[in-house]
């Protein structure tokens, strides 16, 4: 399939700077875009048929959004040729069923480049994320809490020194009692 920012019959690089046909929607174009910036601009708009404008809205737009897909401007420069070489190719054309086919393919291109261009919003601990994996909860064998540890988190009141001195003199006589058995 031919489309409009991939072709696969490769086509002479047309020369961007030379001036469309007189009549064509191109003229208008360059007219347009070269001459004219603005309100001005906007104003020489008003004056082309319904269907001119629709053409110069497209090319315009295809230009644009190519420009987004890509990011390289030399990139850009090569495939707004083959555009401007694919409009010049129907410029003459005057059956209004072909015409309008031509349009609704240019519109379809646009809409593809345009979905190509727009890069999806990614949160940034989502999978493809900056963030994604770089804090990660502790595993369960990190959760392991002394018994002091466990007191403090609970809000029991830490032992005084004299209660500590009492376990210890209980645990040495338990283990003293233990050795005197074995």
């Amino acid at each position: 399939p031919l489309s409009l920012t991939n072709f696969q019959t490769p086509l002479p690089t047309p020369n961007l700077c030379r001036p469309a046909a007189a009549g064509s929607p191109l003229a208008a174009i360059n007219t347009v875009t070269t001459t004219m910036s603005g309100a001005r601009a906007a104003h020489r708009l008003d004056r082309l048929s319904a269907h001119a404008t629709r053409v110069v809205h497209l090319y315009r737009n295809l230009l644009t959004a190519m420009r987004a897909k890509d990011g390289e401007v030399y990139l850009w420069r090569v495939q707004s040729g083959y555009v401007r070489e694919y409009f010049d190719r129907y410029k003459s054309e005057y059956d209004r069923n072909k015409v309008e086919k031509l349009l609704q393919y240019g519109e379809a291109q646009l809409e593809l480049t345009r979905d190509e261009a727009m890069s999806p919003y990614i949160f940034p601990t989502a999978p493809g994320g900056t963030k994604y994996q770089r804090n990660l909860p502790p595993t369960a064998a990190c959760m392991v809490v002394s018994p002091q540890m466990q007191a403090w988190i609970d809000g029991t009141p830490e032992p005084t020194r004299k209660e500590l001195e009492e376990k210890w003199m209980e645990y040495m006589e338990q283990h003293r009692r233990d050795v005197e058995n074995n």
